[in-house]
């Protein structure tokens, strides 16, 4: 889904939903694990909240549209929450849930990422006694750089490093 595709349907929940749009709606290359957020600043001298962005993560717009549709309504949910109690951080309490259900998404924070199958960690490090597999490293660091000053947690021997690429 085009991030344009995003803000119309964002827009279109605002219209049915009674609320101003008031702040700019964005894709966001960093966002990896988060699928999007609303940012917002919190105004010390009148006591409220207010929001400045929502973002989206480009990788999970290339995702299917029902997902995409989905986080856009969780993100409208916490955009208009904060838009008509503006006095607090709603977070995902019963009043997002509530409305979470009502709009019909889901009100959770995180969806399941699968793991890559090619990723293999750089180092594996092994108990030389009993051949256990003690940990694995994705780059050099102490442990792997040198292994004559630590041990093993299991025989309380020297570990064995194995550069695994």
């Amino acid at each position: 889904m085009k991030i344009q595709e995003v803000k119309a349907y964002f827009e279109k929940l605002c219209v049915e939903n009674h609320v101003k749009l008031i702040v700019p709606i964005r894709e966001n290359a960093r966002l990896r694990t988060t699928l999007g957020r609303v940012k917002f600043s919190y105004d010390a001298f009148n006591g409220v909240y207010f929001p400045t962005a929502v973002e989206f993560s480009a990788a999970h717009l290339k995702d299917s549209d029902t997902e995409v549709i989905d986080t856009i309504t969780h993100e409208f949910v916490h955009y208009y929450l904060l838009i008509i109690d503006p006095t607090e951080k709603h977070g995902h309490d019963a009043m997002f849930k509530a409305l979470s259900k009502e709009l019909g998404c889901i009100p959770h924070a995180t969806k399941k990422i699968e793991p890559k199958d090619d990723h293999q960690e750089k180092y594996s490090i092994y108990c030389s006694k009993c051949g256990k597999l003690v940990s694995t490293r994705t780059r050099a660091c102490k442990i792997t750089k040198f292994p004559e000053f630590y041990c093993s947690k299991c025989c309380d021997a020297e570990l064995k490093i194995v550069q695994n690429y």
